[in-house]
């Protein structure tokens, strides 16, 4: 009895670790649900993904209150933007806007700002947008030509637009031209200004990797 006592101990004691060893790996599992990739994340492919740049040319109106010299206009003339930005939801973009225009009548004047502004879609291709910035606008002292009169200080955006694809829809990145309208308010207690901007703009998407897409079979590994 002794005898095999002996023999029995040493080798429970041997088989401990072994068994362990079978039993950590069932422990240990690594969840199979967090080792799925994300699809969540992917998207369809469309033309307004990235980044943008767009340039504008609209018909504008405009009109100012000088303290001293009275109602300017309602005026009418040409302006052009430049905006820059990306896509940051599929309902949001974001970015920086610099605008200028010129106004004629018996004293013709000028505005601009630069402004950073947000566009919520409402629907895939329309849009609202609103913005604030710097804004300056000034022209000729109608009383005396060797001096000019204007203001620099904040100004506020709204408007909306509508895109249209010019490529192909179901690529990511491309060409846009959209319609918009805006509204502008420069606020000032001497010369506070106003103005509508009804224009046309063209705009070029960057696009986003093709790690980034939701494509079918045959486009995700069609060689390029």
């Amino acid at each position: 009895m002794q005898r095999l006592t002996q023999i029995i101990v040493p080798l429970l004691v041997l088989g401990m670790p072994v068994a362990s060893s079978f039993a950590e790996p069932s422990e240990q599992l690594p969840d199979q649900s967090e080792a799925k990739p994300s699809e969540t994340s992917l998207e369809k492919p469309s033309p307004r993904q990235g980044n943008y740049i767009a340039l504008g040319f609209h018909g504008t109106g405009a009109t100012v209150s000088d303290s001293d010299r009275g109602r300017r206009g309602p005026a009418v003339g040409t302006g052009f933007s430049l905006r820059l930005g990306e896509r940051i939801t599929q309902r949001l973009d974001i970015g920086l806007a610099l605008a200028y225009a010129r106004v004629g009548g018996d004293h013709p004047w000028s505005f601009g700002r630069l402004t950073v502004h947000a566009q919520g879609y409402v629907t895939e291709k329309t849009y609202v947008h609103a913005g604030f910035g710097f804004g300056a606008a000034g022209g000729i002292d109608p009383e005396d030509p060797d001096f000019s009169r204007g203001r620099f200080g904040d100004v506020y955006t709204v408007g909306a637009g509508h895109n249209f694809y010019l490529t192909n829809s179901e690529k990511s990145g491309g060409w846009i031209v959209s319609p918009v309208v805006t509204m502008e308010y420069g606020r000032d207690d001497k010369f506070p200004n106003a103005g509508l901007w009804i224009g046309v703009e063209i705009s070029r998407w960057g696009g986003i990797p093709r790690n980034q897409l939701e494509l079918d079979f045959d486009e995700a590994y069609k060689r390029r």
